[in-house]
């Protein structure tokens, strides 16, 4: 496991998810998703890019983990920029992660 701490003050994404979404949020992202914008941590483009670039290994491995390539997973959404795509693998990462939470 990866100890060094990134610009965040976290090592792994997931250690940032647990201390920035609290478990309601995590129960609105489960019934309305992620895109909804109920992770308040979440919702610009300036909060996600930023954790893309740090923890980018960490968001493909989770992602990727039982998919063939990453065309599955955005397959059908339109992504037109760099931006974009890495929000869109931080939402999918964090959808992800609310859904392995024990609440």
């Amino acid at each position: 496991m990866n100890t060094c701490k990134h610009e965040s003050g976290f090592s792994t994404f997931r250690d940032w998810f647990d201390a920035n979404v609290d478990d309601e949020q995590v129960d609105r992202i489960r019934k309305c998703g992620i895109d909804s914008g109920v992770a308040t941590s979440l919702i610009h483009y300036s909060q996600t890019v930023p954790l893309y670039n740090e923890f980018a290994n960490e968001l493909w491995e989770l992602v990727l983990d039982g998919h063939q390539s990453i065309h599955d997973i955005v397959k059908g959404r339109d992504i037109s920029s760099a931006s974009g795509f890495a929000n869109y693998m931080v939402w999918y990462a964090a959808d992800l992660l609310a859904w392995m939470r024990n609440i």
